[in-house]
């Protein structure tokens, strides 16, 4: 080394660097673009050609003297290439540590004063050749992590014998962080240099080596994805070859359709076990078919958790007001059912069970339940169903195997948080084939449909989010486990002031639309409602009412197409016998006397 007598000790040229901290012994190339540090390095050049080479505080491009360190290093400038786009290599050998005092301007460049920043040497002979033995052994541990092409450094690194000299190359050439770096440069105890130095060497020793083993995982993964789509690519080509090729392209679109239907993983590990069998399958065996059949039922199911809907009571009786006439206590049961779904904010043990007659409203009931929540409605109608595949599924070993009727119905309506209305529950029947209400069990209970299995699908499905509704026309036939799951709520029927107004509301205005007739060309006064009601019907509910209304309003519509002269929009009880015949019910009157053979009575039925 110099002494700080063979350098100058003001007026140095500063050559100012953004990405890079110059260390002493050290030759190297930068390059430079700036007009300030191209004038610094001509007014260099014209004198001695040394200039002072210093990191700026920050990336940015300004070389004021509050962005630069004051510890830097003196070099002399060894040649200069230019090139077109005005940038300049310039080639530089570093000499000594330099530690300015002042920056002047001058010229349109910064001139530095100051002075060689001397090492304190603090280490004996043995502990600089400890040290020189582990920064050897460090380095070498590092190139070992690092490609191929950076062990020519490892010989640079052998050639060096002067310990100091040794940690500047390794600081230089090694990733350290330019802060870590710039400390280096600036301490003076050779010791505690030579010690951070060791410290950054450690440091970037663990860094390559959690980076190389996330890279090996990452090559590995990439290695097992690139053999598996050349080995898709070669079926695909056999498969051409032996007019297959629709089926790859068709192979292809499913297993897009597996990885866009977030299935959860044990689902889609299935899936693609499925999926890897059918492409080793070919298109003419049989069973191709079955496992694409299985793998479009699981893409097609709703997979993805569905969002939470608020719920506005105000509306939901809004909605059952406009839909439904009377039945203010179901109504009123039904809203503090969406009340306690409110504050549950889940679906658990809602499962509700309309019990009443025909007609009376109990699927119609359901669908504004959905209505009034903003769900999606699905029904499955049980009436006959003696077969218990039809709720679980067949196995996919027999020939025509489906899914059950509980799966096929949520594939139709593709959401999982729908309102399911299981119709005619007490017309399910057992036999050789099993019960089906014992099925159910599983699909109601809410601490087991979570994980509803059908044998056809044979991977757990979540039904826990679904609300069930139940309808029926009695409780006698519903076995009592079945029965427990539910809460019922019975529809007795309407009385005769009732049904007139739900003739009124809802089933005269549905026929005049249904047969495209105008409310000018039909009208039906109270009376001859209340006699079409009393004395043509006998029922609980207004289904016949309804058939009734419909009989009149299809006569009307052919007086209109005909164009009679005597026609009259007024329905009266003339026009009413017409049509529908003499009435079928006869008031009676209560007699005072009890003629012989007459006696009172009174019957009940399912219907009324």
């Amino acid at each position: 080394m110099q002494n700080s007598k063979d350098f100058p000790q003001s007026d140095v040229p500063v050559l100012s660097l953004r990405h890079m901290v110059l260390f002493p012994a050290q030759s190297l190339p930068v390059w430079v673009s700036a007009e300030k540090s191209a004038r610094a390095i001509q007014s260099a050049q014209d004198q001695d050609g040394l200039v002072f080479v210093v990191k700026t505080k920050s990336s940015e491009k300004t070389d004021k003297p509050e962005n630069l360190y004051h510890v830097g290093t003196l070099a002399k400038i060894e040649q200069v290439k230019s090139y077109s786009n005005e940038t300049l290599e310039v080639s530089l050998s570093s000499a000594v540590r330099f530690e300015v005092e002042q920056f002047d301007s001058r010229e349109g460049f910064l001139v530095a004063s100051g002075g060689q920043k001397i090492d304190k040497f603090d280490a004996s002979e043995a502990t600089m050749s400890a040290f020189e033995k582990s920064l050897r052994e460090s380095a070498s541990e590092i190139f070992g992590l690092l490609p191929p092409e950076m062990a020519r450094f490892q010989d640079l690194i052998d050639s060096i014998k002067d310990p100091l000299v040794l940690s500047y190359t390794l600081s230089q050439h090694l990733g350290f962080d330019f802060e870590t770096k710039q400390k280096i440069l600036e301490e003076d105890s050779v010791k505690n240099r030579l010690l951070k130095v060791l410290d950054a060497l450690v440091k970037l020793k663990d860094e390559l080596s959690v980076q190389k083993e996330i890279g090996s995982k990452i090559s590995s993964e990439l290695s097992r994805k690139q053999r598996d789509a050349i080995l898709r690519e070669q079926l695909k080509a056999i498969q051409e070859q032996l007019g297959e090729g629709d089926q790859g392209t068709r192979n292809d679109e499913l297993r897009e359709q597996i990885e866009a239907a977030q299935m959860p993983k044990e689902v889609y590990e299935v899936a693609m076990d499925q999926m890897r069998r059918l492409e080793s399958t070919g298109s003419s065996s049989p069973e191709a078919q079955v496992i694409r059949n299985y793998l479009e039922l699981l893409c097609a199911l709703p997979w993805v958790e569905p969002a939470s809907m608020p719920i506005d009571l105000d509306e939901a009786k809004k909605i059952l007001d406009q839909d439904h006439f009377g039945l203010d206590k179901i109504k009123n049961r039904i809203l503090e059912h969406l009340a306690v779904l409110k504050l549950k904010k889940d679906a658990r043990g809602s499962i509700l069970l309309f019990v009443g007659p025909p007609g009376v409203g109990k699927t119609s009931l359901g669908k504004s339940i959905a209505r009034a929540l903003g769900r999606d409605f699905v029904r499955a109608s049980l009436g006959g169903v003696r077969d218990e595949a039809e709720i679980r599924g067949h196995r996919r070993t027999y020939v025509g195997a489906m899914p059950g009727r509980i799966i096929n119905s949520i594939k139709r309506v593709k959401s999982r948080n729908a309102v399911f209305l299981l119709d005619e529950i007490d017309k399910l029947s057992q036999s050789y084939a099993g019960d089906p209400a014992s099925a159910l069990l599983e699909v109601l209970d809410p601490e087991q449909n979570s994980n509803f299995l059908d044998h056809y699908l044979d991977v757990p499905f979540d039904l826990s989010k679904i609300i069930f509704i139940a309808t029926a026309n009695t409780l006698e036939s519903i076995p009592g486990p079945l029965l427990d799951r539910m809460e019922i709520i019975r529809l007795s029927g309407y009385t005769s002031e009732e049904k007139l107004e739900i003739a009124k509301r809802y089933l005269i205005p549905k026929q005049l639309s249904d047969y495209g007739i105008s409310e000018d060309q039909m009208k039906i006064k109270d009376d001859e409602l209340r006699a079409l009601i009393e004395l043509y019907t006998k029922e609980a509910g207004v289904r016949d009412l309804q058939r009734k209304i419909a009989s009149l309003s299809r006569a009307k519509a052919r007086e209109i197409v005909r164009e009679a002269k005597d026609f009259n929009s007024s329905v009266d009880l003339n026009e009413i016998e017409r049509v529908l015949g003499a009435p079928i019910y006869l008031k009676e009157e209560v007699h005072e006397k009890h003629p012989s053979g007459v006696v009172t009575g009174l019957a009940w039925t399912p219907f009324g």
